[in-house]
């Protein structure tokens, strides 16, 4: 769905013959998107790496020609995976929750600066990703729970940040809790000039009312309708409003320090394998080899 909602922002032609041709937000210009961006694909115009779908997994196992690739493959991960809690300083812990996984690739790369975990909830949250977060901010011992709530500008987008901290003071008995709607909002609407599309809030939904009479409108605008970088810069500024930003600094400062320190201590195990390794195979090599009989 995002790159008809970036189309959408400058719709150009479909056909560059028909004046008449521009794309809108309808199921054929949907289809035509795709028709032209799978040719564009084919044709080599457009990186297969580039387009991603988590709705349909794969998986292929890791698997190795023999023991001496996978000694080499465990060696070059071997004390590369630290992070440091960047978060633990603060005094409050806080959550992201996400209404689509289809932003999965634009907002990790922010709560992995920050260390801050991230929930894609698919719409509502269920109950097993808010029993983990109540469980993530018990251990944290911290003393409030702070929500980065990104959903739709509609009715059941507004819902899933107002019931957030509902449910988690109702069924998990978290009181300590703040809920902010980072995106999307009408003020970024309006800042940001979006465009009204052809999508109008759903009167069957149970939140409609209270919708039009907070924003005076039956419009709706989804988080599509956001370029990634601008989704980016409004959580990353969000996440600037809430935190302790000295306190952070030093845990960044820190790290780095890490980081120097488990360098060293790498390349002294990794030499301390190596030697090992090689001793191992000196060894097992002269077993191998038959004294001749004849000397």
């Amino acid at each position: 769905a995002l790159p008809i909602y970036q189309l959408l922002n400058d719709p150009p032609l479909i056909h560059s013959n028909k004046p008449g041709s521009r794309y809108h937000n309808d199921k054929s210009s949907y289809r035509a998107l795709i028709d032209l961006v799978t040719r564009a694909r084919h044709e080599g115009w457009i990186d297969y790496n580039v387009i991603d779908d988590p709705t349909r997994p794969v998986t292929a196992w890791n698997v190795q020609p023999n023991l001496s690739s996978y000694y080499a493959q465990q060696m070059e991960d071997l004390l590369n995976g630290y992070w440091r809690d960047l978060m633990q300083s603060q005094p409050n812990h806080f959550e992201i929750v996400a209404e689509k996984n289809t932003l999965q690739n634009i907002l990790r790369p922010v709560a992995e600066k920050f260390c801050i975990p991230i929930t894609f909830g698919r719409g509502q949250c269920s109950t097993r990703p808010l029993y983990d977060i109540s469980q993530r901010f018990v251990v944290s011992g911290k003393s409030k729970l702070i929500i980065l709530a990104v959903s739709d500008l509609d009715p059941d987008g507004d819902a899933i940040a107002h019931s957030l901290g509902q449910r988690l003071r109702d069924d998990f008995n978290v009181h300590q809790v703040e809920v902010i709607k980072t995106a999307l909002t009408m003020e970024q609407v309006d800042q940001l000039k979006l465009q009204k599309k052809f999508e109008r809030a759903k009167t069957g939904s149970a939140n409609y009312q209270r919708f039009v009479e907070a924003y005076q409108t039956d419009f709706v605008w989804e988080l599509e309708a956001l370029n990634a970088k601008a989704l980016q810069k409004i959580l990353c500024d969000a996440i600037d409003g809430v935190i302790d930003r000295k306190a952070f600094n030093a845990e960044v400062a820190e790290e780095r320090k890490d980081a120097g320190h488990n360098a060293a201590v790498r390349e002294i195990v990794l030499r301390t394998l190596r030697d090992q390794l090689s001793e191992r195979r000196s060894w097992t090599t002269s077993r191998r080899i038959k004294p001749n009989k004849g000397n």
